[in-house]
């Protein structure tokens, strides 16, 4: 039986039409002005909420200079110009797979003045796509494979097994071992925190993954002839064949390391495929430093200071667009 999986994902503000791309839905493009950062906060004037509210009503609606002027606030109306650069990408592209093509064919040109795309606008898309190109499976470790498209891992090799894991879960568990603001008053206090094994998933208990699939908490196996790589194998051929509608066969073939003779193997798709992470560092190297906006780093996900301070509770973390505001 086929799961419904990553349910806070934005994937159903979508309907897939008969050819299975998903067209741009006026609800999908509400949930953009939906986000914490560009709703109106307690100092806006009252352009700015009248700006927002003619968005929700019509998420299309043309949006002029004059009246972003009159928001009157810098960091909102660079919120808005960003936020309003890609709906209108989106509007012109007509489907979510043209849209994210077109990011790659025809980048934002920072020397015409068009806003740089935030890199979560980029794994947004990649986690909507990943579903639909996924939908009606019944397999886990596919679903948890096609993390690694639009979540950055870190890989650990660990007594001969490749594991990857998801690094911005890996990170909350160090800094807070898994108890959030409590933790990280523990931690800082130097207290040792108690430690959190993640759970590796394998084909005897890949059944877990639907209860946990917006917890991004469990481990992939990559190992050579492990299920998980795979997985990720099958979900790289669905993802060619979807955009591009031909058969791409990808399977695991191994080279041996030839560093310290050591005579170990690790393994290579035969398909050149780039590492998560190293994607996310040339996403973030094309658009520069990050640049705050309305007081939030939307690169890194940290809180920043930009001279307009968030109230308590309306930060966000790098997966924010999973939570309920969708």
């Amino acid at each position: 039986m086929s799961q419904d999986f990553w349910r806070d994902s934005g994937y159903h503000l979508l309907e897939p039409d008969s050819s299975g791309q998903l067209p741009v839905t006026d609800d999908f493009l509400r949930a953009y002005f939906n986000r914490p950062e560009v709703r109106p906060v307690e100092e806006s004037n009252d352009a700015e909420r009248q700006l927002h509210a003619r968005l929700l009503a019509n998420p299309r609606e043309a949006v002029s200079v004059e009246r972003l002027a009159a928001v009157q606030d810098a960091d909102a109306i660079e919120t808005y110009r960003i936020v309003l650069a890609f709906r209108d990408r989106l509007v012109a592209a007509g489907t979510v797979e043209a849209a994210y093509l077109g990011l790659f064919a025809d980048p934002p040109d920072p020397g015409q003045g068009e806003p740089p795309v935030p890199p979560l606008f980029y794994d947004q898309l990649v986690q909507v796509l990943v579903r639909q190109v996924l939908n009606g499976t019944d397999y886990p470790l596919r679903a948890r494979a096609g993390e690694l498209l639009f979540r950055e891992q870190k890989v650990t090799i660990n007594e001969g097994h490749v594991m990857a894991a998801d690094a911005e879960t890996v990170e909350m568990y160090a800094s807070t071992g898994g108890f959030g603001s409590l933790g990280k008053l523990v931690a800082e206090a130097q207290t040792p925190l108690r430690t959190i094994e993640l759970e590796v998933l394998g084909e005897e208990n890949a059944e877990l993954y639907w209860t946990r699939d917006t917890r991004f908490d469990t481990v992939l196996n990559l190992n050579f002839a492990g299920d998980g790589l795979d997985a990720l194998c099958r979900v790289l051929e669905a993802w060619v064949r979807h955009f591009l509608a031909v058969r791409f066969p990808c399977s695991r073939c191994r080279r041996s390391a030839t560093s310290a003779g050591s005579g170990t193997s690790v393994w290579t798709p035969k398909a050149r495929v780039c590492s998560t992470t190293s994607m996310t560092a040339r996403r973030s190297a094309r658009f520069g430093s990050p640049v705050c906006y309305r007081s939030f780093d939307w690169s890194s996900a940290t809180a920043a200071t930009c001279g307009r301070t968030l109230p308590a509770g309306r930060s966000i973390s790098r997966s924010a667009w999973t939570r309920p505001a969708i």
